[in-house]
C-alpha cells in the first residue's frame, strides 16, 4: 500500500470530520503533514499484530468443533503442531529458527512471550474466525463434502482500557471440496487438518498461503490504506423461496457469502478487510500475551463498504438421453455487486455490476446422491467473486469477463455428446462500465 493513499485518506477523512477520524481510527489521530512518520511500525510501540501461528481460543467455543482437535495436537516434545507446519514453512529459508523472533519482509515476528523484549508485540497467532460445513452429505452411493475455513488477522491497538481497536486485517482461507463414490468415514477434523499439512482445494495449504503473505505484504509501512468491509449481504425474494424450497437456511447461506466475499477482497485486492460477522471464536481471536487474555472489540465501520446481493437462481433440468436415473442440469446465477466510500459522512458508489454465471452438467436425480444445489450456487458465487476482485487488480483479466469466461469439463465415453461447462459474464448492462469502475475501486486500495 502507497505512502500516498495514506495521506490522502487522512486529508479526506479530515475535509470531512475531524472528529470521526478520533473515534473510527486513534492511529490517525493527528492529521497534517508531520504524520509521516507514523506510518510504520518500528517494534513494540503500542501497536500489535496478529499474524499466523496459533495462540489462545478457550476450549467452550461451539463454533468450532472441528478444528478445535486440531488446535489442540501437539508433537511428540510437546509443541503445537500447527504452530510447527507454520514456522517450517515462514522459516525454513531463514536460518534462524531457533530464536524466538524474527524479521521478515519488514515485520517483527514473534512466537510469544520473550525474555528480552517483555510483551510480544508482534505475536505469531492464527485466530480462527470461523469453520463453515457448506455440505457434508454421506450415502452408500456417493458423499460430497465441502468446508471453508477462515481465519483474521488483526493488526490493532490496545486501549487503556483493556480494548482493543482495530487497525487492520488480513484474512486467510482454506477450502475443501471432496467427492468420493460410496460412503465417506473420513472425520472433518481430518478435513480441516488437510488444510494445514497438505493443500486445500485452491492448491495452497494454510502455511503456504501465509509464507505468500509475508512475501506480499508491506509490512514496514503495515497499516497505511483504508479498510474495507462486506456491510451486507442481500438474498432477493425469489432467491429466499427457492432456498425455502430446497430446504437451505438463509442465515446460513448470507454468512458463507459474506465469508467468501471478505476473503476474495483480501486475496484479489490484497488490502485490509474487516471481519463480516463476530462470531464466539472471533472474540478470541486477540490475546494478550503476558496473561492469555481475550480481548474484546467492536467491529469499526469500513471506509469502502460492500454488498454482494443475489438477485436470482434458475434451474432447469432434462432427462439424461440414456440413463433414467440422471438429469442433465442447467443452473445458473445472477449476482450484484456494490462497493461504495464511506469516508466522514459523504457516500458514494464507485462499482455496481450484475454478473452471472452458469453450470451445465450432469447430475443423479436423487437428492442425497448429488452435491447440493445450494452448494453449486455457493461455488459460482464465490468463482464470481474471485474472478471480479482479480480483474480490478489486474486489468489483463477484464476483458475476460467482460467477453465472458467460459472453462469446459471432462465428459466420460458413454456422454460423450454431452459438454459439461461453467461459464462466468458480465451483464451487458454494465459491463461497459467495469474498466471505469475497477479503476475507481484501485484508487482507493
Amino acid at each position: 500500500m502507497r505512502q500516498n493513499k495514506t495521506d490522502r485518506r487522512k486529508m479526506l477523512k479530515y475535509s470531512f470530520s475531524a472528529a470521526g477520524t478520533l473515534i473510527v481510527n486513534p492511529f490517525f489521530s493527528k492529521i497534517g503533514y508531520a504524520t509521516v512518520s507514523q506510518t510504520s511500525f518500528t517494534g513494540f510501540d503500542g501497536q500489535s499484530i496478529v499474524w499466523g501461528g496459533v495462540g489462545y481460543l478457550p476450549n467452550d467455543k461451539a463454533a468450532l468443533p472441528n478444528i478445535m482437535p486440531v488446535i489442540k495436537m501437539k508433537t511428540p516434545n510437546g509443541a503445537q503442531f500447527l504452530n510447527q507446519l507454520l514456522g517450517k514453512e515462514l522459516f525454513s529459508e531463514n536460518g534462524q529458527t531457533n530464536s524466538f523472533c524474527q524479521s521478515i519482509n519488514g515485520a517483527n515476528v514473534c512466537w510469544g512471550k520473550t525474555d528480552d523484549d517483555g510483551e510480544a508485540r508482534f505475536g505469531m497467532i492464527l485466530g480462527i474466525a470461523a469453520e463453515l460445513t457448506i455440505q457434508d452429505s454421506r450415502d452408500e452411493v456417493a458423499s460430497f463434502t465441502f468446508l471453508r475455513l477462515v481465519s483474521y488477522n488483526f493488526i490493532f491497538s490496545v486501549t487503556p482500557s483493556g480494548g482493543v481497536q482495530i487497525i487492520a486485517s488480513y484474512p486467510v482461507g482454506g477450502r475443501i471440496d471432496s467427492v468420493k463414490y460410496g460412503m465417506d468415514k473420513t472425520p472433518l477434523s481430518d478435513y480441516y487438518l488437510k488444510m494445514f499439512s497438505r493443500e486445500s482445494t485452491t492448491g495452497e495449504s494454510i502455511p503456504q498461503q501465509y509464507k505468500r503473505l509475508f512475501a506480499t505484504r508491506p509490512f514496514n509501512e503495515i497499516k497505511t490504506g483504508l479498510n474495507y468491509r462486506v456491510s451486507q449481504v442481500k438474498l432477493q425474494k425469489k432467491v429466499v423461496e427457492y432456498f425455502n424450497l430446497d430446504g437451505v437456511n438463509t442465515e446460513h447461506f448470507t454468512e458463507w457469502l459474506g465469508t467468501a466475499t471478505t476473503v476474495a477482497l483480501s486475496d484479489g485486492l490484497n488490502v485490509s478487510v474487516l471481519p463480516f460477522k463476530l462470531s464466539d471464536a472471533t472474540f478470541a481471536m486477540a490475546e494478550r500475551f503476558d496473561e492469555s487474555q481475550e480481548l474484546f472489540f467492536e467491529i469499526p465501520n469500513g471506509d469502502i463498504e460492500v454488498e454482494p446481493t443475489v438477485l436470482l437462481v434458475k434451474v432447469s433440468l432434462k432427462d439424461h438421453p440414456r440413463d433414467d436415473s440422471k438429469f442433465l442440469q442447467k443452473l445458473s446465477v445472477f449476482l450484484h455487486l456494490k462497493i461504495s466510500t464511506n469516508l466522514g459522512n459523504q457516500k458514494d458508489v464507485i462499482f455496481k455490476q450484475v454478473m452471472f454465471a452458469e453450470q451445465f452438467q450432469v447430475i443423479f436425480k436423487k437428492k442425497e446422491w448429488r452435491q447440493a444445489d445450494s452448494t453449486t450456487v455457493y461455488k459460482l458465487t464465490e468463482d464470481m467473486l474471485n474472478m471480479t476482485t482479480i480483474a480490478i487488480k489486474n486489468p489483463s483479466k477484464r476483458k475476460e469477463l467482460i467477453k465472458g469466461f467460459r472453462q469446459d469439463g471432462k465428459s466420460s465415453s458413454r456422454n460423450e455428446e454431452i459438454k459439461p461447462y461453467i461459464r462466468i459474464k458480465l451483464r451487458p448492462e454494465t459491463a461497459p462500465n467495469f474498466e471505469a469502475e475497477c479503476d475507481a475501486v484501485i484508487e482507493y486500495t
